[in-house]
């Protein structure tokens, strides 16, 4: 399916797959316009392509889960205000899409941890990493872009970063003191 601008309490979108064995993913959701719950949780699984082209709000936590690959559009964030954001759950690849030096945000809120599967890119953009908690990284194989984590960037707890093979232009990981 193809979406526009969503705002409700909740957001529980699901796509579909057939039974298996093997249990394969069959569609295509995309997201054109904002993605934002006001309440609770946004949910969004059981895809074989999630396609995000702009920013995702969840008013708790974010899941986006059972994916073969997630595409993030760059000069958005994905956040969540009071929750984990788990973008790594059954997820083969999150593919940030955008023209090289462009921005993707991801930033975790409330002193939850956020998850991501193996990040790849299309060009050489950069992505930003903020979690007031934990971060837990599979993997990063970006070109000649940016990566900046900051873990526990409120400095008000001890938290981890857990982190894959990491290949980036730049790679900048801090943690509060």
């Amino acid at each position: 399916g193809t979406f526009g601008a969503l705002t409700a309490g909740t957001i529980d979108i699901s796509g579909s797959a057939n039974a298996g064995p093997p249990v394969t993913l069959n569609d295509t959701l995309t997201f054109n316009g904002l993605v934002n719950s006001t309440v609770a949780a946004t949910t969004i699984d059981t895809a074989a392509t999630v396609n995000v082209n702009a920013g995702i709000t969840a008013a708790t936590t974010l899941d986006i889960n059972d994916a073969t690959t997630v595409n993030a559009a760059t000069g958005n964030t994905i956040q969540t205000t009071s929750g984990e954001l788990d973008i790594q759950t059954n997820v083969g690849t999150l593919n940030i899409t955008g023209a090289d030096a462009t921005l993707l945000t991801i930033d975790g809120n409330g002193d939850a941890a956020v998850l991501l599967a193996a990040v790849t890119d299309t060009a050489n953009p950069n992505l930003t990493v903020n979690s007031e908690g934990a971060v837990n990284i599979v993997s990063v194989a970006m070109g000649t872009g940016t990566l900046t984590v900051n873990v526990d960037n409120d400095a008000d707890g001890t938290a981890t970063g857990t982190f894959g093979a990491l290949t980036a232009g730049t790679i900048d990981i801090s943690g509060s003191a």
